[in-house]
C-alpha cells in the first residue's frame, strides 16, 4: 500500500467503478488471506519525461492450497516520487471477462 499514491484509482473486471485506496486496502487484504502465488509477465513499459510510466502486463495467480486461480491484463500508470515509483492508476481485466459498464451507460 506504500507505492499506490493516496489520491489512485484501480479498475478490476468485476466492478463498474474504480476503487481508491481504502477500498483497495480491503480487497487487498481478503486476497492476501488465501496466501497467493503471484506472477508478472511484462508487455510494454513507456517511460516519460523519467516522471510518469504506463506498465502494461499479464498477471496469474494461485491461491496457496490451489483451489482458486485467475489471469489477466493490467494496464498501470506510475509517476516518480524522490526515487520511488506509486502507481496512481490501473486497470485490470480477466483474460475471460472484460470490465463491465454500468447498467446506465
Amino acid at each position: 500500500m506504500a507505492l499506490i499514491h493516496d489520491k489512485s484509482l484501480e479498475l478490476f473486471s468485476d466492478k463498474s467503478i474504480p476503487l481508491n485506496k481504502d477500498q483497495l486496502r480491503n480487497q487487498y487484504v481478503g486476497f492476501a488471506s488465501i496466501q497467493p502465488s503471484f506472477e508478472v509477465k511484462p508487455i510494454s513499459i513507456a517511460v516519460i519525461d523519467h516522471r510518469v510510466a504506463n506498465a502494461f502486463y499479464y498477471f496469474k495467480w494461485e491461491s496457496e492450497n490451489g483451489n482458486l486461480s485467475g489471469k489477466g491484463r493490467t494496464m498501470q500508470t506510475f509517476i516518480k516520487q524522490g526515487d520511488k515509483w506509486i502507481s496512481i492508476a490501473s486497470i485490470s481485466s480477466k483474460c475471460s471477462k472484460p470490465p463491465p459498464c454500468p447498467s446506465e451507460w
